[in-house]
Parts: C-alpha cells; sequence; structure tokens
C-alpha cells in the first residue's frame, strides 16, 4: 500500500466539505490492481469463499450487539486505546482537524464529529480494516452525484479513515409503515441501483454463506443466554431451504448493480430536507434482493410481503422475486432470534403462505 496519501500541499489547498477533488494517490489508489487483492477464506463446510477483509467478511452492524464472539482481532484493534489513538491522531495530521465527541450509533467502526479546514463540520469514520474503508469509499465515490448517500471528503484507507459530509439533524428513517417512509425508500434505491454495476465489489452469491452462518450463530448464543434451546426451532430449519432459494435467485438474476448492503432504516438518515444512506456494505447482486432486505427488516413483520410488493413496484422490479428475497432474509433474520418481535417472526415463517412463497 501506498505509505502517503495526501500531501501537506494538497490539504491547504482544500475546503471542506464542499470539495469533491480526492488526492491523485487516493483516485490511483481506487482502480488500481493492487487495491483489489482478493483473500480466500475457509467459509461454511470448507468451501473457500472470496473477501476483501483479512479476517473475514464484514457482516454490518447487526453483528456487533456482541463484537467479542467474532474472533476478528482486528475489531478488537479498533477499540484498543493506543491504536485507535494513533489511527486518529493520523488524520488529525493529515487533514487537520479538531476533534469533537465520539457519535452514537456506530457498532463497528468509531465515528466522531470534527472540524476540517477553515472550521467546516465533518466526520470522521475509522473502519476495522482498510479493506472495508477502500470498499465503502469506492461505493461514495459512485454514488457521488446521486444526493442518495452520505458525501466522502476524502480517504486515507490505509489508516481505515473516511472523511464524511456531517449530516444534521441526522435522525434515522421512522420505523413507521407509511406512503410517505415507501416513497423516500424507493427513490433512494432507484438512485443507489441507477450507478449500475461496477467491479472491485464483492458479489452476494459469495457472501450469503457468511451471512447464514452468522445467523446460525446468533441462533446458538440466544438459545444458549435465555436457556431457551428449542428458539427460533422452525426457522433455523427453514435455512437450507432459503440458502437453495437464495443460490437459485442469486444464478437466474437478469441484472446485477452495486448495491448498499445494508439498507436499513438506521442508515437511511435526514440530512437537512431529504435522507441519504450512509454505512454501506457495498455488494453486487439484483435490485430485488436489496428490496427484500429492506422489507424484512423494516416494521412491522405483518407487512413484509406488501412492503416488498410495493417497493418493486414503485422500482419497475420484478415483485415475485422481491417477496421471495423478502422471505429468504426473513428466514435469516428469524433465526437469528434476537429481536423483540420474535414471536411475530415465529409465527410468520410457520404459516402456509410465507412457506409457499419461499419454496416457490
Amino acid at each position: 500500500m501506498p505509505t502517503s496519501w495526501l500531501s501537506s500541499a494538497s490539504m491547504r489547498e482544500r475546503t471542506f466539505p464542499t470539495a469533491t477533488k480526492f488526492s491523485r494517490r487516493f483516485r490511483d489508489w481506487l482502480s488500481s490492481s493492487r487495491s483489489n487483492a482478493i483473500n480466500e477464506i475457509d467459509g461454511p463446510r470448507g468451501v473457500a469463499v472470496r473477501t476483501f477483509a483479512p479476517q473475514g467478511v464484514y457482516l454490518g452492524g447487526r453483528a456487533l450487539r456482541r463484537p467479542e464472539r467474532l474472533g476478528l482481532v482486528a475489531w478488537m484493534a479498533v477499540r484498543e486505546a493506543p491504536e485507535l489513538d494513533r489511527r486518529r491522531a493520523a488524520c488529525v495530521r493529515r487533514w487537520r482537524l479538531r476533534l469533537g465527541q465520539a457519535l452514537a450509533g456506530g457498532y463497528r467502526s468509531y465515528v466522531c464529529e470534527c472540524t476540517a479546514g477553515a472550521r467546516a463540520e465533518a466526520v470522521l469514520k475509522l473502519t476495522v480494516t482498510a479493506e472495508e474503508a477502500l470498499l465503502e469509499a469506492r461505493a461514495l465515490e459512485r454514488w457521488r452525484e446521486t444526493r442518495a448517500a452520505v458525501r466522502l471528503l476524502d480517504a486515507d484507507p490505509e489508516n481505515g479513515a473516511l472523511l464524511l459530509e456531517r449530516l444534521r439533524p441526522a435522525t434515522p428513517l421512522p420505523g413507521v409503515d407509511q406512503g410517505w417512509v415507501l416513497e423516500v425508500v424507493a427513490d433512494l434505491l432507484v438512485r443507489l441501483h441507477g450507478v449500475g454495476s461496477a467491479g472491485h465489489f464483492p458479489d452476494l452469491v459469495d457472501l450469503y454463506p457468511h451471512l447464514a452462518e452468522h445467523s446460525v450463530e446468533d441462533n446458538r448464543y440466544e438459545r444458549e443466554v435465555r436457556k431457551e434451546p428449542g428458539r427460533a426451532a422452525l426457522a433455523l430449519d427453514l435455512m437450507a431451504d432459503a440458502a437453495r432459494v437464495a443460490d437459485h435467485l442469486s444464478s437466474t438474476a437478469r441484472k446485477k448493480v452495486l448495491l448498499h448492503g445494508d439498507f436499513l432504516d438506521k442508515n437511511l438518515l435526514l440530512n437537512d430536507d431529504h435522507y441519504v444512506a450512509v454505512d454501506p456494505i457495498p455488494r453486487i447482486a439484483e435490485p430485488e434482493s436489496e428490496i427484500g432486505f429492506f422489507a424484512c427488516d423494516h416494521p412491522p413483520v405483518s407487512g413484509i410481503f406488501d412492503r416488498a410488493t410495493r417497493i418493486a413496484e414503485r422500482l419497475s422490479a420484478d415483485t415475485d422475486r422481491a417477496v421471495r428475497w423478502a422471505a429468504v432474509w426473513t428466514v435469516l433474520l428469524a433465526t437469528s432470534a434476537w429481536r423483540q418481535d420474535q414471536d411475530q417472526l415465529d409465527e410468520l415463517v410457520a404459516s402456509q403462505e410465507f412457506q409457499a412463497i419461499l419454496r416457490g
């Protein structure tokens, strides 16, 4: 990796947060083959799975409710004071930052408010690995003209650092099933997916086994701590069916685009008069998979399939495929067994309608 990303001279020329021109070294890195090194790790059942993270696949904030269980030494390192201080100090020197308080809501990464340049507000985000910062930077750069994602001001992937615009009021999308909420979601998805496909991003087909295994691990944990050995038993039994459906849908997709990858209410924040997406876990897959992903997580459980249908219709997407993806993600969510509405998820996956949709 390059040892320096931005010269002090280039930083003196910058004005934040309106800067849209990145350093030459960073732009070169975005397109270089060196930045696209793919490691192979042993996934479930010993299958070699492609990943851009040296310690494993980044599963997102949902996985970090119990970070000690991930086995990611890198995650612990980012919370370790000496290492965190070193990385923050490097960013302060590089971007002439004045750091403020840490911001709430960050599960995996360290996020704090700061001022940069001529006292312009910004946000500093430190990711677990350099690869995660690079993937997020690439995705945000692709979405820069869409106004659907937080603006990337600059990046230092070597230190796993992203400098982002400061959103205000930064309140998340409400968890209500109202028409205007679905309009916001559909509008964001149209613009995010509208940039098309892109290289240098992992494919959902490679990530799915890890996501599924994580749900199974969550289930084991919840059963143990709650002392409920049969918790989410039916959902767990449906995992094999969900995997077959996910594989079928992925292999028959008519088109694949760049997805946000963690498109949930908590990652859709109000910025002035419009919502933008933050904290992507970028991947490549068909649009319907992301429609189903949002539909299954957004409350209430009773509206999952209707939400998927309505959003798909607004995007002129395949409603049947969006609904089946919603069923797949619902199986994983129900298997995880940690939600407060777990009883509603259990009831849904036990229904004949749900199982008919899942199995097609």
